[in-house]
């Protein structure tokens, strides 16, 4: 009789991204198998992070997270959590987001987890009128805002009173 063993190695580097972690990756190293995925996106995900936490505590094996110091605020920055379940579940959250990684099998859990990720959907704030820079940040190509300020332009001073009616109209 002969034995085959079928042995799959997975390295550990590939768990880590060029950010902090890959959740695919994570999950595929959790849980030996390539994960479905569902995303939720335009949420807080500090605050859906701790929604979690305390509804699903009893669930969580592990939590890994990665912060960064804002010198402006003067502490550290909820970016990159993930949250690895018992009942074979991945959650990734980051600042605006939300994306469970899962086998297919956890349809009432991944339902629960989306009715308490509405509660906690950004809205969309009128923003200031800005540029966006296109830079090299850490996880690649990112936009850096560039917000323009209005200025307050007296029409008296450069032109003649002719002017304004066709001003108004512009």
């Amino acid at each position: 009789m002969e034995n085959n063993i079928n042995q799959k190695m997975i390295n550990a580097n590939s768990v880590f991204d060029h950010g902090f972690l890959s959740g695919k990756s994570l999950y595929l190293y959790c849980f030996g198998q390539i994960p479905s995925a569902n995303y939720i996106n335009n949420i807080d995900g500090e605050k859906a992070f701790e929604a979690i936490k305390t509804t699903f505590g009893h669930l969580i094996k592990s939590v890994h997270g990665y912060r960064y110091y804002d010198s402006k605020k003067k502490r550290y920055v909820f970016d990159e959590t993930f949250m690895v379940m018992q009942n074979g579940c991945l959650i990734e959250f980051d600042k605006d987001y939300c994306e469970i990684f899962h086998n297919g099998e956890q349809d009432n859990f991944i339902t629960e987890c989306t009715g308490l990720m509405k509660k906690f959907k950004e809205r969309q704030r009128r923003k200031p009128l800005e540029i966006n820079l296109i830079s090299r940040g850490r996880n690649g190509l990112e936009l850096k805002q560039l917000e323009v300020k209005r200025t307050k332009l007296d029409l008296d001073l450069f032109y003649d009173d002719d002017f304004k009616p066709v001003s108004d109209t512009i």
